[in-house]
Formats: C-alpha cells, structure tokens, sequence
C-alpha cells in the first residue's frame, strides 16, 4: 500500500463545505487528501507501461512484460519515471531507441537512487551540513 496525495480539484464538489460565520459564507475544502492505493499487479504494470510507452521508440531486445515482471512494487509514477529515465539516458548515449542495457540503468537508479558525487573533505561536508540546517530553519 502507498499513500498517495490527491489535489482538491481532483475531488468531487460534494468535497466541499458551506460554513455560515456571520453573515459571510466560507468555502472549506481540503487541499490535499491523502488516499491510499495498492500498486498495481504485473498486468496492471504492463498496462501502465504501454500508455507511457506508446511516445518512446524502443529496440527489439525491449519486452514491456518482463519490464513489469521486474518491477513488483512500482507505481503508475514510479513506471513513467522509469521510461523516462531511460529515454534520458538513451539521449546521453548517442543512441536512437531505448534498450534493454537503458531499462536496466534505470531500474537501478530509481530502486538505488541517483548517482551523487563523493565528498571526500571536511569543508565540503561541513558546507552542505550547513546548507541542510539551513532548510531546516528556514522551512
């Protein structure tokens, strides 16, 4: 199970609430609800996958349906991510389709995440952690 935020306009108006404070009306609504989905099952995945797929031109060594039977756990998001990342990096490579070796490399960066830079001195660690309070204070 995954929560999932859904915008308010996403909801029906029946989502929406009269409050009389004085003379005026108020609008109340929530602005995001939070709703909880299963991810979808392989052929839920495949599915997904053709709908993102069908803008993407993709090698003969590509199948979609071993591409869901290798991704348990991936949402609809996480799926189109997953294209898209490959496109990306079949951009970055010089090549003209996306192929297995591209599914693979981002499969790995979504489940391992992205590649980051080594930090290997203490002012570089002590300027990020500075950075990071930072956000923390400031919101």
């Amino acid at each position: 199970m995954k929560k999932v935020c859904v915008p308010a306009g996403a909801l029906s108006s029946s989502s929406f609430q009269l409050k009389m404070v004085g003379a005026v009306c108020i609008y109340l609504c929530v602005l995001l609800l939070q709703v909880t989905v299963e991810v979808p099952d392989v052929k839920g995945r495949t599915d997904i996958l053709k709908v993102h797929a069908s803008n993407k031109k993709f090698a003969d060594d590509v199948s979609l349906e071993i591409v869901a039977m290798r991704t348990p756990g991936f949402s609809g998001a996480d799926l189109a991510n997953l294209l898209n990342e490959a496109a990306i990096l079949t951009g970055r490579r010089g090549k003209s389709a996306i192929t297995a070796k591209e599914i693979d490399d981002s499969i790995d960066r979504i489940v391992a995440g992205m590649e980051g830079t080594v930090m290997t001195d203490g002012k570089s660690k002590s300027l990020v952690a500075y950075h990071e309070v930072g956000h923390a204070i400031c919101g």
